[in-house]
């Protein structure tokens, strides 16, 4: 093997690594999403937990406590790790997959019943509880880290 093959294996190797471990680290964040979202630690998020747990979501999103989160809100919390992995869009999934994910002002468009650009608690528990029946796909009334996460994946990217 010559040095510039030797070269070209080890960056394709590292080049694996990478993607391994940002996939790793992607699964630990949603695991660690989905068992803060069960409550009852039953391995599954009832309709209860979910709404709870996207209550929770937009108090937190809500920085200026004004019954209303922007983009610029959305995109802060998601630079500190809480929502999402950055501001703006990001990568489509953790291992460097082709596309991007919704922009945060995108994402609110989805929501934005009245149009101000804005997405008040309300439009935010419509979507939360529309999101919940959507995912729910083998309508059982609760949803498995499965469910969620294909539901993420589905709902999250641009077509």
């Amino acid at each position: 093997m010559t040095t510039t093959t030797r070269h070209h294996a080890l960056a394709v190797a590292m080049l694996a690594v990478i993607a391994i471990g940002s996939a790793i680290a992607g699964n630990q964040a949603r695991n660690a999403h989905f068992a803060s979202m069960d409550g009852n630690g039953d391995g599954v998020i009832s309709a209860s937990e979910h709404a709870a747990g996207a209550a929770a979501m937009f108090t937190a999103m809500d920085s200026d406590k004004d019954g209303t989160v922007t983009a610029a809100e959305m995109d802060a919390m998601a630079a500190g790790g809480h929502v999402g992995k950055h501001a703006g869009k990001t990568p489509a999934g953790d291992a460097g997959e082709a596309g991007s994910e919704l922009s945060s002002a995108e994402k609110i468009a989805m929501l934005d019943q009245d149009g101000d650009g804005k997405l008040s608690r309300a439009e935010h528990e419509v979507g939360a509880r529309s999101m919940f029946a959507k995912s729910d796909t083998n309508l059982d009334g609760n949803l498995s880290a499965s469910e969620m996460a294909a539901a993420r994946a589905s709902m999250m990217q641009h077509d």
